[in-house]
């Protein structure tokens, strides 16, 4: 992978999102949100669930992403991931889902502080 990576590529992981409890996991799809020097992946948490927070958001085209079910990218649940890990790139997010992805991501960031 490289910085090309950072086209909000949606992936399918080798293994298993991590649970914030660090005890369990559970395979699912992510979104890459960046890619460093050392080829690490920062990617969001992909769902079939409904919206929970105002940091969810909700994909819209479906005919971009390749999902199989209406899907939700939780972008306060992040992971770092090796590019090794990443078992195949399914699909891309549309501009309208890009930039729905980047509002979300960015209130979070400032809820942080």
């Amino acid at each position: 992978m490289n910085s090309t990576t950072n086209g909000w590529l949606l992936v399918r992981r080798n293994n298993h999102f991590p649970f914030s409890d660090g005890l369990r996991s559970k395979p699912r799809p992510a979104l890459v949100l960046a890619c460093d020097k050392d080829n690490d992946l920062l990617v969001a948490r992909i769902t079939s669930n409904p919206p929970e927070t105002e940091f969810d958001v909700a994909l819209q085209d479906s005919a971009f992403s390749n999902l199989m079910f209406d899907s939700v990218v939780r972008v306060s649940k992040l992971a770092t991931i090796i590019s090794s890990g990443v078992k195949k790139k399914i699909g891309v997010l549309s501009e309208s889902d890009k930039k729905a992805v980047q509002k979300a991501l960015r209130g979070f960031v400032e809820s942080l502080t």
